[in-house]
């Protein structure tokens, strides 16, 4: 009986057995037995009540990720249940019940720029023209930032708001996703949709190797850092050095900053936050004679705060001589023989990328001041207005070579006039201050300012 076992796979008895035959006087022996009484597979041994599972999340290069968040999901009262992967990537829940259906899940939302430079979409960019092939299923899921399930220019300008501190988070999308380790993909330069949970039936036995692929979103070139002991990022090499002159003006005057460089041949994109004592300017325009330079490669959310960010990339690639960028501002007191440009480094790293052959090649990006002095004062030009595009007010800028009456018109797409303004104003720099309400127009709009000498026009766009 399986009682007589004590719970045990088998039991051995140790006994005499005697043979004795029908003589007289009978003769007899014995020999001495051992008898091994077993439960035949285990019927015997009682099961387990509870079981654990196991697992591990790791990225595409075998670095461990720290702070996953894996939930398990079963039909039970006490679920969800969740546990935080270390620094070792491992994941490990015991005490459940058999006999159960269970899901897992991974999710980590946090960080969203680590990884992610203007380098990710030269590289998003370059697989989308078919110049260079992303060449894993795991880089075209970081690619695909919009979730749309295909790598296009969509992804580009939502990784960019990004980048450019415009978003917070992904639209769409998650900082983080995961990918079922065992899933082999069909066609690997096709990988949507792909599997992003575990799920078991009836279990009734420990389970290890629930593993999971951890895909940082924006970061095809895998620079993100994954765990405490990742390694910090190699400084590029190469630095390329740019220059921007000293400054003069008056309280009030309006003046550009040139940047200026060596000369750089294959460009195909940079990065950089320029930060501006706020004390003596103000920032009004930025424009390029070289690159193009589009509303949607600046981030003006910190420029009350005298800071600029630029993420631009180009499909092909150029080549750069001496000034590049002229920056124009307005002075809030007298500056003299001042530098007031600067390289911040605590938001986009100031970096440039050259195509070299088939690679890429990452350059660091260094700021002097040069000793030469410009200011704007007597000629005219109008500025973007900022913010663009806006939902509440927005300044007009403009410069004025001497006092003069100046008209403000706005237009729609057909060219109809639906707004305008006039007003007189001294030389120097000047504004008009718009507000949405007021104005209650929306969409892509035109406006114009123009004097009896001169005129110019520009875009915006208003949300609502």
């Amino acid at each position: 009986r399986c009682i007589d076992l004590k719970g045990a796979p088998f039991l051995d008895t140790i006994f005499n057995v005697y043979a004795i035959d029908d003589a007289s006087p009978a003769n007899s022996d014995y020999c001495t037995v051992k008898l091994r009484v077993q439960s035949n597979n285990n019927s015997c041994v009682p099961l387990p009540l509870t079981l654990g599972l196991k697992g591990a999340i790791y990225s595409e290069s075998a670095e461990m990720v720290q702070n996953v968040n894996v939930a398990l999901i079963s039909d039970q009262v006490e679920f969800p249940k969740s546990v935080m992967t270390q620094n070792d990537g491992k994941w490990n829940v015991e005490g459940l019940k058999m006999y159960k259906d269970y899901t897992i899940t991974a999710d980590k939302n946090d960080d969203i720029l680590n990884g992610i430079s203007t380098l990710d979409l030269v590289m998003i960019q370059r697989h989308i023209l078919g110049l260079q092939e992303l060449d894993s299923p795991y880089k075209l899921i970081a690619a695909d930032v919009n979730n749309s399930q295909k790598v296009t220019a969509g992804d580009l300008v939502e990784l960019r708001k990004v980048i450019l501190g415009i978003n917070s988070e992904f639209t769409n999308n998650k900082s983080w996703r995961f990918v079922d380790v065992a899933q082999q993909f069909v066609n690997p330069k096709n990988p949507f949709p792909f599997v992003e949970k575990l799920s078991m039936s009836n279990i009734n036995h420990d389970v290890a190797g629930l593993d999971f692929f951890a895909v940082k979103i924006g970061d095809v070139n895998g620079t993100a850092r994954k765990n405490a002991n990742s390694p910090l990022p190699t400084e590029p090499r190469t630095t390329v050095q740019l220059e921007a002159n000293k400054v003069n003006a008056k309280k009030g005057e309006v003046f550009t900053v040139h940047v200026k460089s060596a000369e750089l041949n294959n460009l195909l994109g940079l990065q950089m936050s320029i930060g501006v004592d706020y004390k003596y300017a103000e920032i009004v325009n930025i424009k390029s004679d070289h690159l193009n330079l589009k509303d949607e490669n600046l981030g003006l959310r910190n420029i009350s705060d005298g800071q600029i960010h630029i993420s631009w990339n180009e499909q092909k690639p150029i080549n750069v001589k001496d000034e590049f960028l002229q920056i124009t501002f307005r002075a809030l007191q007298d500056i003299k023989d001042r530098s007031i440009l600067r390289l911040e480094n605590s938001y986009l790293t100031p970096e440039m990328y050259i195509s070299d052959g088939s690679n890429i090649q990452t350059l660091k990006v260094t700021l002097q001041s040069s000793n030469s002095a410009t200011s704007n004062a007597e000629q005219f030009e109008l500025f973007q207005n900022v913010p663009n595009p806006f939902n509440a007010t927005s300044i007009i800028g403009f410069n004025l070579p001497q006092v003069d009456e100046v008209t403000l018109k706005i237009f729609d797409l057909t060219g109809k006039l639906v707004y305008q303004s006039k007003a007189t104003f001294n030389k120097g720099y000047n504004t008009f201050s718009l507000d949405a309400n007021e104005l209650n127009l929306s969409g892509v709009l035109y406006y114009q300012i123009e004097t009896d000498n001169d005129s110019a026009t520009r875009k915006m766009i208003i949300i609502k």
